[in-house]
């Protein structure tokens, strides 16, 4: 919906884009001015067993940028990393290495605003933050040449691309398009991205404590300024970290927390990580504590569909399940039904990028059959949990699934193992099969019988699935396995303004509290294919820069 015309009370978004492109990179890249220190009663302060300039929470892309940059800024920087060693990285790390970086920052203003629901009288994020973050990332490709990386010729993608016209095509990248947006994608991916990074912190000789979840930011009560964090090492001890200049959160999302999936999005479905399993929302708590606002908390990015591997599974305990993806693919024989066996979508709608939600497939998925009013309601997600059924046919030929987060789980190329750990359940009969999984028989015996029908004709009227995808399923033995949705990441954390500084419910800053990455996004509804690498990134910079540049309180 467009917003009613402007009158001469509004800002013009356009009017404001104009200069605001101009300027606000000076804004978004000033460090803070010096503070004035404050002083702190002994009894408020507890006894710190390490300190240093600038803590730094969670060692993903945006802890490394964050790190690099208070180092490079002379701050001494301690990183706090939840995961044990080679377990880091976070999401970047495992992502495909694409990052967004502004060719002409007047559109790419106007575009990521637009996704943020700027054409609505309700935009989940002001347009003077949008274009100080399209200044902070700018450059982000030339900054990683600069640590000595390399990005691949690419040709730029747009997401939503069909939301905008197109420009003529520039030679060398490709046609772009109204975003104002390039697109890089670095070579090897998000592993290797995380790898230069990591030999860049490695080199400034800033130490990383593993295996050491923060659990509380200390703060003074007087002043509201956070002085230190308190977190558990490896051999669960208890340690306070003073921060004499400031801390940074870059500890990422919810994407591994039931409870605040729950409470945040989709109640009573549990949704599991694409990517790190650490990100389990403890830095949403941390930040409530301290009067942190929170945004963004309802904006995901979904990932394509998987299937759980409980924790007795993988390769090293890492606190909870994790999942791996399923491949769903043409010219094969398999089908997804609910509990009742029914089918209940066309499977080539595959669930990815959140591009998808605007699609019909994904209300098929978490349809809710809740009318009060009839009694025939069931008070239920339909068609959740739901399955995957195939054949031998399908299980002979294509592995069924993918590889878990840095390899703590990978599946195996043809699917026995999975049927001898009991991921997939194997049965001689369609009736047997669904006995076993708790399904309907003869639903499922139903829809078999008529999906079959559907493939010897070459089209599919229930649902309109494409004749590629028609495959009959015909060969025993059966084959089943419940399926499950899952996160690239959430969006939502502490709201925080064009310096990186954490604020209150008035927006106020928390003094000395900055934030980046995924933990606070500025993306509040629809993302933008990989923007959240180069938010990490930069946006890392400008916080771990304007920490370093607050003056020591002791």
């Amino acid at each position: 919906m467009k917003r009613n015309k402007e009158t001469k009370k509004d800002l013009s978004r356009r009017d404001f884009i104009k200069t605001a492109a101009v300027g606000a990179g000076a804004t978004a890249l000033a460090g803070l001015g010096a503070k004035e220190a404050k002083a702190i009663s002994p009894a408020q302060v507890p006894q710190w067993d390490y300190e240093a300039d600038v803590v730094v929470v969670g060692y993903g892309g945006g802890g490394a940028g964050a790190a690099m940059e208070a180092h490079d800024y002379g701050a001494q920087v301690l990183i706090l990393e939840k995961m044990p060693k080679g377990l880091e990285g976070g999401n970047t790390s495992v992502s495909g290495g694409g990052a967004v970086d502004p060719y002409d920052k007047v559109k790419a203003i106007d575009h990521i605003y637009a996704l943020c629901m700027g054409d609505t009288p309700n935009p989940t994020t002001p347009i003077d933050l949008v274009a100080s973050f399209v200044s902070t990332i700018d450059g982000v490709h030339q900054y990683i040449r600069d640590l000595g990386g390399e990005w691949n010729p690419t040709t730029f993608i747009h997401d939503y691309s069909h939301f905008f016209n197109t420009e003529p095509s520039v030679a060398g990248s490709g046609s772009r398009h109204q975003s104002g947006l390039d697109r890089y994608f670095y070579q090897g991916g998000g592993a290797e991205l995380f790898k230069l990074l990591a030999g860049q912190v490695e080199k400034r000789g800033v130490e990383v404590m593993y295996g050491t979840p923060a659990k509380e930011l200390i703060q003074d009560p007087q002043t509201r300024e956070i002085l230190g964090v308190k977190a558990v090492t490896s051999a669960q001890k208890t340690i306070n970290i003073k921060a004499r200049r400031g801390v940074v959160m870059t500890i990422g999302g919810y994407e591994n927390s039931p409870e605040l999936q729950s409470s945040f999005f989709n109640p009573g479905v549990r949704v599991y990580p694409a990517g790190t399993p650490g990100n389990t929302g403890d830095g949403i708590l941390m930040v409530q504590q301290v009067g942190a606002v929170l945004w963004h908390m309802a904006a995901v990015e979904w990932s394509g569909l998987g299937i759980v591997i409980p924790s007795k599974l993988l390769t090293q305990p890492v606190g909870s399940d994790c999942s791996v993806g399923v491949s769903l693919g043409t010219g094969s024989s398999y089908i997804l039904v609910n509990k009742y066996g029914k089918r209940f979508t066309n499977i080539a709608l595959k669930l990815s990028h959140t591009k998808r939600l605007a699609l019909t497939g994904f209300s098929d998925y978490l349809y809710f059959d809740g009318q009060s009013d009839d009694p025939a309601s069931k008070s239920e997600y339909t068609n959740y949990p739901f399955y995957i059924i195939f054949d031998e046919s399908h299980r002979s030929k294509r592995r069924v699934g993918g590889s878990a987060f840095k390899g703590l789980y990978s599946w195996s190329a043809d699917n026995t193992a999975e049927i001898a750990n009991g991921l997939i359940t194997k049965a001689d009969t369609i009736a047997d099969l669904a006995a076993k999984m708790g399904i309907d028989a003869a639903g499922l015996s139903d829809t078999i019988t008529r999906y079959n029908a559907y493939c010897t004709g070459g089209s599919d009227p229930e649902f309109g699935t494409p004749a590629a995808y028609l495959k009959a399923i015909e060969t025993p033995p059966y084959y089943a396995a419940e399926m499950c949705h899952r996160y690239l990441n959430t969006q939502g954390g502490p709201k925080r303004n064009g310096k990186a500084q954490v604020v209150d419910k008035d927006d106020n800053p928390i003094p000395r509290l900055y934030a980046a990455g995924e933990f606070g996004s500025v993306y509040g509804a629809i993302y933008q294919g990989s923007g959240n690498v180069a938010e990490a990134i930069m946006v890392g910079r400008l916080a771990g820069r304007n920490a370093a540049a607050e003056e020591p309180w002791s």
